[in-house]
């Protein structure tokens, strides 16, 4: 995927993140209590780059603390990350695992905090303000507040946006597994499977539509009505050129398979 895109195979920046993950009740190893999340089963540690692809992954117990979860992860993916000189994380990993991963893995750490929960209030912001006039310092009162709404963390929506993917998959849903290592097994499968997919589709289109747009002559650009249907019927056409979409549509036809057909 990072080769299709002209990006260096191996990352040079990775987020990490965990997710607890509930079990169901036929046993197994490593099972717990996570109190911060209220949940009993286990916990799934990512390693991912900035597109979001896994790198590595460790299952554990979910009362295992994140800090130490950083480093049972790092540990089993030395050759993974050789190559790596930056990693996000968020405040959880703050203390002990942001210390080891700068000292024993030799990595730099940027932990992404979320705003603060209670906004500094408006009258103690123009305090501040107005003392640090007095000591002769300008500072706007309005840059002391808090953002209002949400906000999009950075980097953070990256891990975020990959535990969702695996989310769509139903042995995601939950840890259904004895052991951890099949747990780990299934969550590679489930971005291979995804990878698979992106590649695919990409060979069967290799040009965008956008592209297909940049074809299209000049002197119809003129014409909106019969650019689009030129626009449309390319699309149509290379739609119908692949297999599967004859198959979806001659199905009900003939009752039976192309294969069957020819």
């Amino acid at each position: 995927m990072r080769t299709r895109s002209g990006r260096n195979p191996r990352p040079s920046a990775g987020i990490v993140d965990s997710q607890s993950a509930k079990t169901t009740g036929v046993g197994g190893e490593q099972r717990g209590y996570d109190g911060g999340k209220k949940i009993r089963g286990r916990k799934r540690h990512l390693l991912v780059d900035t597109e979001g692809l896994v790198v590595k992954v460790k299952v554990h117990s979910a009362k295992v603390p994140d800090q130490d979860g950083l480093r049972l992860l790092l540990e089993c993916a030395r050759m993974e990350i050789s190559g790596m000189k930056h990693l996000w994380l968020d405040a959880g990993y703050q203390g002990r695992g942001r210390r080891w991963v700068e000292e024993v893995i030799g990595l730099s750490v940027e932990v992404v905090r979320r705003r603060p929960a209670k906004p500094l209030p408006e009258k103690v912001a123009k305090i501040w303000a107005e003392e640090w006039a007095k000591e002769g310092k300008k500072v706007d009162w309005q840059r002391l507040m808090a953002p209002r709404g949400f906000r999009v963390l950075p980097r953070r929506w990256v891990v975020e946006r990959t535990f969702s993917w695996l989310g769509q998959n139903r042995r995601m849903s939950k840890d259904y597994e004895r052991l951890c290592d099949s747990a780990e097994a299934f969550i590679y499968l489930a971005m291979i499977r995804l990878m698979v997919r992106r590649l695919a589709h990409a060979r069967e289109f290799p040009d965008s539509f956008s592209e297909t747009v940049r074809k299209v002559p000049i002197g119809l650009k003129s014409k909106p009505y019969e650019w689009a249907e030129r626009v449309f019927f390319t699309l149509f056409r290379r739609l119908l050129s692949t297999k599967s979409a004859l198959e979806m549509l001659l199905r009900p036809l003939f009752g039976q398979s192309l294969s069957a057909i020819y």
